[in-house]
């Protein structure tokens, strides 16, 4: 090791910079910066067309290279095949279509696909492009990398407005990267029989998936050793990634397909949204090896090319207005189910591109179906569209009623949900019970409020308005059928009393975007099973309490809170405050003697301390009495609000 023969100086200045884009990128105010797009910039300062002071070497290719097949592998795991669920029944005519996420998504990027096609063709015949099939599937991808953060950072995500945007770039992203395989196949090969090898990678997902997800033991071993100097999973889903590369390059597809496949594999064995392991995974590419991606794409960005390529030049202004066109347009289909601002805005939002036509772009340039001119062009476009896509989406979308998911609901007429609601008396959270009287039928089904005179005003009951069985082939029938208000649900716990009407109703809520749903499973074994794969949290009455009594030996705080109800509460709050992103929790004044007890953030769980810095949209676990709690979300719920 002692006789090196690479300088080690050009990782260093990569590292540096990797460090300070995101740093620099969080202190501009007046308008929000993808941080990819600020490493690409500061590797275009410090590379060929900037100042020179980083060169390509074989151990930087490396890692680029390394870097753009862990980008699309993380690309992969954001796929939410969930998402792409059928609209419920009743809506009117062609809103029922385009309420649909699939039908909305498969329309809008074949509308996109079919435009960018044309005008691909075009640009050949004028020597502009070499492979029109190429160039129109780089036109038509959509970023996920940016507009998941954007649509985190408004709320929208459990939203079906926020779905239908989301469901779009899944699709774009998608199948874009399965054709953009074929697509380079074609270029350097030609129709032939090896283009089908590319399907070859989508059978081994499927084969892989069906095996993996049987495998009880394997996962009860993946737990076991998940912490630790152990980390199973996160070898275990880097493992996977190397076996899809490895065997991308022995069927001659592009290795960026084979990496995106084993993240969508790793994202449909894992049950949960968002689990530990892909925080970690994240944090290994976004941490170390995707910015270094970035920035050497910046260093080898040549605007010598684009300058010297009068027809790349030409592209540039027609490729910017092409893309809020071809892809704009087919959003517009949004009117059909949501008024004209929203229309606007989400069309905006779909036009973004960045990570995911970068690599593409990478693909053209390597394989000559792109000229580096060209490349320059599309690159340019796509820091552009990632800019101000995301402004103009903020300021043409409606304010946001702070009535939407700001009910607890309790569902289920068992003790445990009597005790819960009781609990939520002592809040000031609102809250409603919906409990399933005996023998109750179809034709008797009616909405009562009643108000128990011993539990005080506000301790609010409603008959379920079902015939005793939940519909478990058609969630979204279910809740219809119910009449639960699921879309102004922020928590759902669900106890009917029978553990397969539990999972089944909880799965329903989950489905129709409930932030948070609690599911009750009586049966240990169900309890175990359902723990370990369900998208949501599953509690048991009795085999929680131990972890109850550690919570109380550990906490004391905790038994304050449980003695001492009427003055003393534990709530979540989420972070909107803008002027609060990247504050420090020792910089925020906290009103009286409130305790912030854990942070909740993409999914991952910490205690914080006084260095840790809030981030829009964090859950923040406080405890303290009722009106500091009360005053403290007041403050952090400011929404978009200013200082």
């Amino acid at each position: 090791m002692e006789s090196t023969q690479f300088s080690l100086g050009p990782l260093l200045i990569v590292m540096l910079l990797a460090l300070v884009v995101p740093v620099a990128v969080s202190r501009i105010q007046a308008f929000r910066i993808p941080i990819v797009v600020g490493e690409i910039i500061v590797g275009i300062i410090v590379g060929k067309s900037g100042l020179n002071w980083v060169q390509q070497s074989q151990w930087l290719q490396f890692l680029q290279f390394f870097g753009l097949a862990y980008l699309m592998f993380v690309s992969g795991l954001e796929i939410d095949f969930a998402v792409l669920r059928p609209a419920p029944k009743g809506a009117p005519g062609l809103r029922r279509w385009f309420v649909n996420a699939p039908t909305f998504a498969t329309v809008a990027a074949g509308l996109t696909f079919t435009l960018s096609i044309i005008f691909s063709l075009w640009l050949q015949r004028e020597g502009i492009v070499r492979s029109p099939l190429l160039f129109a599937l780089i036109m038509t991808t959509t970023s996920l990398t940016v507009v998941v953060p954007v649509l985190k950072e408004y709320d929208l995500l459990v939203t079906a407005y926020g779905q239908l945007l989301l469901s779009a770039a899944v699709i774009a992203d998608f199948f874009t990267m399965l054709l953009i395989s074929v697509a380079a196949s074609l270029y350097r090969g030609g129709l032939s029989a090896n283009i089908l090898l590319v399907f070859v990678l989508v059978l081994a997902l499927i084969l892989a998936y069906l095996v993996l997800r049987r495998m009880s033991g394997l996962h009860t071993a993946f737990r076991s050793l998940a912490h630790g100097t152990a980390q199973l999973g996160i070898r275990g889903a880097l493992a996977l990634m190397v076996v899809f590369l490895v065997l991308s390059q022995a069927l001659g597809v592009q290795a960026i397909l084979g990496t995106f496949l084993a993240g969508v594999l790793v994202a449909l064995l894992s049950p949960n949204k968002r689990t530990d392991m892909q925080n970690k995974l994240d944090a290994i590419g976004f941490g170390f090896l995707i910015p270094i991606f970035f920035i050497m794409v910046g260093v080898d960005f040549n605007f010598r090319a684009l300058l010297h390529d009068p027809k790349a030049l030409l592209l540039l202004p027609l490729l910017f207005v092409a893309t809020y066109l071809f892809k704009g347009l087919p959003a517009l289909l949004l009117r059909f189910a949501y008024p004209w601002r929203e229309t606007w805005a989400g069309a905006l939002m779909l036009t973004t591109q960045m990570s995911v036509t970068v690599a593409a772009t990478e693909v053209g340039v390597r394989i000559g179906a792109i000229s580096n001119g060209v490349g320059t062009a599309i690159i340019l476009v796509a820091m552009l569209t990632s800019v101000l896509s995301p402004i103009g989406f903020g300021k043409l979308l409606p304010p946001q009623k702070e009535t939407l998911r700001h009910q607890v609901l309790v569902l289920g007429d068992t003790l445990e949900a009597e005790m819960v609601a009781e609990q939520l008396r002592h809040s000031e959270e609102p809250w409603r019970w919906i409990a399933q009287p005996g023998g109750i039928s179809p034709e008797s089904k009616k909405t009562q409020q009643k108000t128990d005179p011993q539990k005080g005003e506000g301790f609010n009951t409603v008959d379920l308005q079902w015939s005793g069985q939940v519909d478990h082939r058609n969630s979204d029938a279910a809740l219809i059928a119910i009449d639960i208000p699921a879309n102004e649900a922020k928590v759902a716990f669900v106890d009917l009393g029978r553990d397969g009407e539990n999972h089944r109703l909880a799965n329903a809520l989950h489905t129709a975007g409930v932030p948070s749903v609690i599911c009750v499973q009586r049966d240990p074994e169900a309890f175990v099973q359902n723990r370990d794969r369900s998208p949501f949290v599953v509690v048991h009455p009795q085999l929680s309490f131990p972890q109850f009594i550690g919570l109380l030996i550990q906490n004391p705080l905790s038994e304050q809170v449980l003695t001492s109800p009427d003055h003393l509460a534990m709530e979540q709050v989420i972070i909107h405050r803008r002027s609060w992103a990247g504050k420090k929790l020792a910089d925020v004044s906290l009103p009286g003697n409130l305790l912030v007890l854990s942070m909740v953030r993409d999914g991952a769980q910490w205690v914080p301390h006084g260095d840790t810095n809030f981030e829009l949209g964090d859950r923040v676990i406080v405890a303290g009495a009722h009106e500091e709690i009360a005053a403290f979300r007041k403050l952090a719920e400011a929404h978009r609000g200013g200082g």
